[in-house]
């Protein structure tokens, strides 16, 4: 029987998943299709019923759905109800399940781009996937939130029980993670922002950011967007297929597509 899969948002065309998913499928002789589909909050109600009738074996979801994924499920993991976001979700006995696995993406791009193992992070942004990433990272590291938007981050800050440092102010000593949109089309973080211990610079469109360029021109630790997108990935296929996700193919399918 062919599987059906689809990762979900608006845009989504760009999105590395399908090639991802499929690569993973085929290796371990999956017989499945994992598409994109660009679909409005309508389109996500129509799709969770697909999930839940069987239809579809389940889905990823993306920017700007990860709320609504999580509202439009039966039943939720404990992760999403402390974050208000989704980007995974499958059925059981015909109920919706839904779960994010931006933490593991986090954790699984940390640990391959040789990131401080502890010590201080300067989280940048205030959004879904910025939280993810403090939630995660909270468990090793002592984690600080900055926003253009104060408020944004202390709403944060309290939903996880870190801290928040002033947007500007200078990351020395501690390791950064862009969560924020800079660098999508080619823009430098500002320099503020570069003075750290190492990146995490969850944008990934093209290759490697002007950031992830700089930091590694200076010999200092650099975890990509593309590896947190694998990361995120893999405890997926594995909840939707019940093996082991074939993780090398996994990453060699996402450096080829982002060649494209």
């Amino acid at each position: 029987m062919i599987v059906r899969l689809a990762v979900l948002g608006s845009p989504v065309g760009h999105s590395r998943s399908p090639a991802i998913h499929s690569a993973a499928m085929a290796a371990k002789g999956i017989e499945g299709v994992y598409t994109s589909q660009d679909v409005d909050r309508d389109g996500m109600a129509t799709m969770a019923d697909a999930v839940r009738s069987g239809y579809f074996l389940g889905a990823s979801i993306t920017m700007p759905h990860k709320a609504v994924a999580a509202q439009l499920a039966d039943d939720v993991t404990e992760t999403v109800t402390r974050l208000g976001i989704a980007n995974t979700w499958w059925a059981e006995g015909g109920r919706l399940w839904a779960d994010t696995t931006d933490g593991a993406g986090v954790r699984f791009a940390w640990e391959r781009g040789g990131m401080p193992p502890g010590g201080a992070v300067r989280i940048l942004g205030a959004g879904g996937a910025a939280a993810a990433a403090a939630l995660e990272l909270a468990r090793t590291h002592d984690v600080r939130v900055s926003a253009r938007r104060r408020e944004a981050a202390e709403v944060v800050a309290a939903r996880i029980g870190c801290g928040v440092a002033e947007w500007g102010s200078p990351c020395d000593g501690e390791a950064v993670v862009n969560a924020t949109p800079i660098g999508m089309r080619g823009e430098m973080l500002p320099e503020w922002a570069l003075t750290g211990t190492g990146l995490l610079d969850m944008v990934y469109a093209g290759g490697d950011s002007p950031a992830t360029s700089v930091i590694a021109a200076r010999r200092l630790p650099v975890a990509t967007g593309l590896d947190m997108l694998v990361g995120q990935a893999v405890p997926a296929f594995e909840r939707w297929f019940g093996v082991a996700a074939p993780v090398e193919v996994m990453l060699a399918a996402a450096k080829d597509s982002s060649a494209h």
